[in-house]
């Protein structure tokens, strides 16, 4: 049975590669900022000693957009730096590297899909930071996979969806926008084709996927959808991306193709309402 390391284990992701693991034959090593501090070389090289993992999925990241901007040296050094030294350990113990970035390192100004060979260009800080991470795995001469993902969003942690909800059931005004376009991707359908790609074999160097749930929408599209599928009555309205008003310059399309991942594997991601769907009634049990 190979071992995975899992950086993240406790983020929305990690705690849904962690859930779906069971459906697949792997033994998960997890690690969260208590148990690894993935920016100290030291102890990178310590639990690759120990563990010998055979792949690693770096899941760890720091995702607060607005706050980039302010806190740049701690999210270059989390999302730019960090990934870099976990390539390096990887190469050095013949481990295949996974690392997750985003959509955010496009400037959103494509009017169709971007694919895996659009030259990045990032509007923030947040995205430079994760194309700083993406550039240092590439440099590292690891064999790796560069999975970019988009709206992420699961029955665990901090995310729109549970945040629509909550405000929702505080009877709260919510305007959200609608001229920002994207593909909302449940973590567990990500976390099932990370685990897919973890078993399958790719040439030497850095491969990268874009995977998201398919179909696109806009954040008040996903919002109307939620409120649809939860049963909730909520006071919604639709502004524009000038009219909510924010610091921060997020892509007005950040749609990504899966078209490679179709091609090369053959594996299909699941529509977003779907996802959606399946988040919802997650949401439901654990209430």
């Amino acid at each position: 049975m190979k071992k995975i390391l899992l950086t993240g284990s406790s983020g929305q992701l990690g705690q849904s590669i962690l859930k779906v693991s069971a459906n697949h034959n792997f033994e998960i090593i997890a690690t969260d900022l208590d148990s690894l501090d993935i920016t100290d070389p030291n102890a990178i090289e310590e639990i690759f000693s120990a563990e010998k993992p055979d792949i690693v999925i770096n899941a760890a990241a720091y995702t607060d957009v607005d706050k980039a901007t302010e806190e740049h040296e701690t999210a270059n050094l989390v999302n730019g730096k960090a990934p870099g030294l976990l390539a390096q350990a990887s190469k050095k113990h013949n481990a295949l590297f996974i690392h997750i970035s985003t959509d955010y390192v496009f400037d959103g100004k494509k009017n169709t899909p971007y694919s895996e060979s659009d030259v990045a260009d990032p509007a923030n800080a947040y995205g430079k930071s994760k194309l700083l991470g993406e550039q240092a795995v590439a440099r590292s001469g690891a064999a790796a996979l560069i999975i970019r993902t988009a709206w992420l969003y699961s029955e665990s942690g901090h995310n729109f969806v549970k945040t629509m909800i909550k405000l929702a059931k505080q009877g709260k005004a919510l305007r959200v926008i609608n001229d920002q376009h994207g593909s909302p991707t449940y973590a567990g359908d990500l976390a099932e084709a990370i685990l897919f790609l973890a078993g399958n074999r790719f040439p030497s160097g850095v491969t990268i996927f874009h995977v998201t749930n398919s179909g696109t929408t806009t954040w008040h599209g996903l919002a109307e959808k939620t409120f649809a599928y939860a049963d909730i009555k909520a006071d919604l309205s639709a502004v524009s991306t000038q009219e909510y008003g924010s610091a921060t310059t997020r892509p007005k399309n950040s749609v990504l193709s899966n078209e490679r991942l179709q091609i090369l594997t053959g594996y299909s991601m699941p529509h977003w309402e779907e996802g959606l769907m399946r988040c919802i009634k997650a949401l439901e049990n654990k209430d």
